[in-house]
């Protein structure tokens, strides 16, 4: 018998493990720790919470992460090499359509949580500097705090641009999807990322990808996008615009992502996920 635990970062981390090492002792049954993110900071720390974390993941009898880097860092501090795997997440829509040559080349598209994490201020601070320019901006998602809400709904930025920004909201599944059909760039430069399966979603549909070089971004996107460094406003200006004058650009890199989205199916994480579920079996 084998249970899977899915979890992220911070205490959340810390709390799946000990009820994965919980799990294992009380049902004797081996614990595979799945996690989905790639910034783990305490790896750098030397607080008793780094201590007891790494305490309780050297009990796991799998630990999974997104990225090579990450797997580096954690046999760095004791995981042994044959107790950790990378797997690299799916796009939870398989669905692939071709947007390539969509009429709405000027429509932009961030998805996810609105939050300072997120980098959707310094999203607007870029495009003050294009607002001359034919575009607009969709977003879907939720703000995750009132303050910043009412901070970035209230900001000079976001005063300059407000005619071309449209929030949607918490989306459906079937809004999420012609949301997708209807842009052609997807827009995350966010602080902080796992493995975004809005990115993963957005490559499926054929939307260009401007990100950040965060997470697994870095192994996983530098080959079909131009990675800018969060916070960077000067960078995220610059793709931007090129993204959005240049034609054969915008294409060549819509064509990268739609062939690239290949690679992050459900039928292929399923491939890559039973083989560890049999090794922990037997």
């Amino acid at each position: 018998e084998l249970i899977h635990y899915n979890t992220s970062l911070g205490w959340s981390l810390l709390k799946d493990t000990i009820t994965a090492f919980i799990f294992k002792k009380c049902y004797g049954v081996k614990a595979l720790l799945h996690i989905n993110y790639t910034d783990l900071h305490f790896l750098r720390s030397s607080s008793i919470y780094r201590r007891l974390e790494l305490c309780f993941l050297k009990r796991m009898d799998k630990v999974v992460v997104l990225s090579e880097h990450l797997k580096i860092q954690f046999i760095e501090h004791g995981i042994q090499p044959h107790n950790i795997s990378v797997l690299q997440n799916y796009a939870l829509m398989d669905a692939q359509v071709n947007n390539i040559y969509s009429s709405n080349a000027s429509n932009l598209l961030f998805m996810g949580s609105i939050d300072e994490r997120k980098g959707i201020k310094e999203l607007f601070l870029a495009l003050v500097q294009l607002k001359h320019k034919d575009w607009k901006l969709h977003i879907a998602g939720e703000f995750t705090s009132k303050n910043f809400k009412r901070a970035l709904l209230t900001s000079e930025s976001y005063n300059q641009i407000q005619d071309k920004v449209i929030f949607h909201g918490y989306v459906s599944e079937t809004e999420k999807i012609n949301l997708l059909k209807q842009c052609s760039v997807f827009v995350l430069p966010s602080y902080g990322e796992g493995m975004p399966y809005s990115i993963l979603e957005a490559m499926r549909f054929g939307l260009a990808i401007i990100t950040t070089n965060v997470g697994a971004n870095k192994e996983t996107l530098a080959k079909i996008c131009k990675l800018v460094t969060p916070g960077n406003i000067e960078q995220l200006t610059l793709e931007i615009k090129r993204i959005l004058t240049e034609k054969s650009y915008r294409e060549m890199r819509q064509k990268q992502a739609l062939k690239h989205s290949e690679n992050y199916t459900f039928k292929r994480f399923v491939a890559e996920i039973l083989p560890l579920y049999k090794q922990e079996k037997d």
